[in-house]
């Protein structure tokens, strides 16, 4: 007579098994962290970099909207501590100061009369100075002052910050300011001649901005933001093409 069969289970797992699943499982594990934190990293450079590009295409536009509107007309024999065509104070690389066209009054009561005898309207303008200083974009302003027959600048300037935290081009890159080569304006001559970089303030015609906005400095993934406009005077002999 047969006695009953010993049943034994072999069900389960083995240590070594047990230990080549964890491993399997937290290699997984480590992949998928990896892909969602670099989907994470690369969202948020994203959205920083379109914040980026927000904040110094409202500075690039707001600075073009001045140039475009510098003052070409007014008669400089009035305006004598202010001469030249386009009634630019100063012109370098990181710095643009002239007199603007939106605040235009007229003079014909005050009696102003041009070189030639002559009464005009144009008036006084707004000073604005647009300079890089300390890493910044600034823009000052003072208002006119009429005296005499005489527009004078004499008062405090209003200051106003108009992007933070930007570098000057060097060949369309970012690069330190004092750097050769380094600027935020190029001036270049009227019509024909507009591809031609100038330095005197009568020539000018158009103006090209530029600079880079930089990220935060904590940031290693994300890089700056190059914006770049140029502007052509309201004034001036236009391509009549």
């Amino acid at each position: 007579m047969t006695g009953p069969k010993d049943v034994r289970s072999d069900a389960g797992f083995t240590l070594v098994e047990l230990m080549v699943a964890l491993s399997i499982f937290l290699v997984i594990l480590t992949t998928i962290c990896g892909v969602l934190l670099n989907v994470g990293q690369q969202t948020n450079g994203n959205i920083m970099n379109e914040r980026l590009t927000q904040a110094g295409m409202l500075a690039l536009n707001e600075v073009a909207t001045e140039i475009r509107d510098l003052s070409n007309s007014y008669d400089n024999s009035v305006q004598a501590s202010d001469t030249g065509t386009g009634d630019i104070v100063t012109m370098n690389a990181t710095q643009l100061q002239f007199l603007s066209a939106n605040n235009i009054v007229n003079n014909d009561a005050a009696g102003i009369i041009d070189a030639n005898g002559g009464s005009f309207t144009t008036g006084c303008a707004n000073k604005i100075n647009i300079t890089l200083s300390s890493g910044n974009l600034v823009q000052n302003q003072i208002v006119p002052t009429l005296a005499s027959g005489q527009c004078t600048w004499s008062g405090s300037a209003g200051s106003a910050t108009l992007v933070q935290n930007i570098e000057p081009l060097c060949a369309g890159s970012p690069c330190a300011a004092g750097s050769t080569g380094a600027s935020i304006f190029t001036y270049f001559q009227r019509y024909p001649n507009q591809g031609t970089q100038t330095t005197v303030p009568g020539q000018v015609g158009e103006v090209t901005i530029g600079f880079a906005v930089l990220p935060p400095a904590t940031s290693s993934v994300i890089a700056p933001v190059v914006l770049t406009q140029t502007v052509r005077l309201a004034g001036v002999l236009s391509d009549p093409s």
